[in-house]
């Protein structure tokens, strides 16, 4: 999007255009994504939970959320706790079919991400989580692969894979 122009000034996008979005902390997301079927979003910065929670509250047609963390930063995110979440986005309770978290490293924040999608979406039908296998982090991959294996499911359809 070009700077200076708020993603609540936008016109109607096609759907079959793809839809690019310069989010900055900070900024209002006071829209709605009708439309929105497939999300992929990258980070590079910490403070990505506001912006990744309000866009999946501002998609409620949202099937495809492929999520890859590439930093976390040089702090933690701390702005949405998806542990303590009340609110379920629509999207996760009448569309969500994929999603897809992938990063260099495990993350306490994409670990809390990935088990509120699995707790919250009702028609998940693949959750895929691939993490970097670093020989230093291997002990940490294998303790938040079993957390994952043992979190609750909105879904009793879902094919939780990794890789």
């Amino acid at each position: 999007m070009p700077k200076g122009r708020r993603a609540r000034n936008m016109s109607p996008v096609p759907s079959k255009d793809p839809l690019q979005l310069q989010v900055v902390y900070g900024d209002d997301m006071d829209i709605v994504l009708n439309e929105l079927e497939h999300l992929k979003l990258r980070t590079f910065k910490t403070y990505w939970s506001k912006i990744l929670f309000s866009l999946i509250k501002c998609s409620p047609k949202l099937r495809d959320l492929k999520f890859r963390e590439v930093s976390v930063g040089d702090g933690m995110d701390t702005l949405v706790c998806w542990q303590r979440l009340t609110s379920v986005p629509q999207c996760l309770l009448s569309s969500l079919q994929t999603f897809e978290w992938s990063g260099s490293h495990v993350s306490v924040e994409g670990r809390d991400l990935a088990m509120y999608i699995l707790r919250n979406s009702c028609r998940l039908k693949t959750a895929k989580i691939l993490i970097g296998s670093a020989v230093m982090e291997r002990q940490k991959n294998l303790e938040m692969i079993n957390e994952l294996i043992v979190c609750s499911r909105g879904s009793t359809i879902c094919n939780l894979v990794f890789g």
